[in-house]
């Protein structure tokens, strides 16, 4: 799938944000797995990190200076509670009026108000956790009509109190409702997990099928922030490997 670095907390202000050793980055990855990675750019919210509101929409500016040269979405991250969406709401703006995708951390922190918030005030295209969903029945029914992509996070969920234990997340259960689920491990170093973690914990804990697991898989290439094209080949190229290890019935 099409790598997405999170570049979090650098200068908004400085035009040479995406650094030397950045683009090295890209273009490594490019050579190894022969697509395009991309980046987000991402303004943290909360405590110390939050930036003042003039700052938000330069974050926005710079991440569209580099649209060209492979930033292709506007994510917020960090402490919900106290830290509404809406207060980017500019920014978001902003950054969609020029050609980006968006992305919002929702759901986790807060309840399920800041996810409709992010959908309905900042025009989030994916929400980042959305663990606290169900809360809000009509909210969840909106989410699956409107097939909006879910980036959960089981082990990151656990650790941050979320959830008590992996066996009480709702990813199971949003799967079977139809929401549009995708595996993720939010902060690997600090969770000390990899993707694969995370899908092993979806099988062993939860109970998810290898036919489960590949339609997670592809959700997450389907919900991919890149151009159709590039989509449809990526989504093809991943169901023939799975074909081959025997990832469908």
């Amino acid at each position: 799938m099409s790598g997405h670095l999170a570049v979090v907390g650098l200068g908004p202000g400085d035009p040479n944000w995406l650094t030397a050793d950045a683009r090295a980055a890209l273009d490594a990855a490019e050579a190894l797995y022969g697509y395009g990675p991309y980046l987000d750019r991402v303004p943290p919210r909360g405590g110390q990190a939050r930036h003042p509101s003039d700052n938000r929409e330069e974050l926005a500016r710079a991440a569209a200076a580099y649209h060209a040269d492979g930033v292709i979405a506007f994510d917020l991250a960090g402490a919900e509670r106290g830290h509404p969406a809406r207060e980017h709401r500019a920014a978001f703006e902003y950054a969609a009026a020029h050609g980006m995708a968006c992305t919002c951390h929702a759901g986790e922190g807060d309840g399920p108000h800041s996810i409709h918030q992010a959908l309905h005030e900042v025009g989030a295209q994916r929400i980042g956790h959305g663990t606290r969903l169900a809360e809000d029945p009509a909210l969840l029914e909106e989410v699956v009509a409107r097939k909006i992509p879910l980036e959960m996070c089981l082990t990151s969920n656990v650790h941050t109190h979320v959830v008590p234990s992996v066996a009480e997340h709702p990813f199971k259960r949003y799967f079977q409702q139809g929401v549009v689920v995708t595996l993720n491990t939010d902060g690997p170093l600090t969770d000390g997990i990899t993707l694969t973690d995370e899908y092993f914990l979806a099988h062993a804990v939860l109970g998810l099928s290898p036919d489960d697991l590949t339609r997670v898989v592809l959700n997450a290439c389907e919900s991919a922030f890149l151009p159709d094209y590039e989509k449809v080949a990526l989504v093809s190229r991943v169901q023939s490997e799975l074909d081959e290890i025997g990832g469908t019935s």
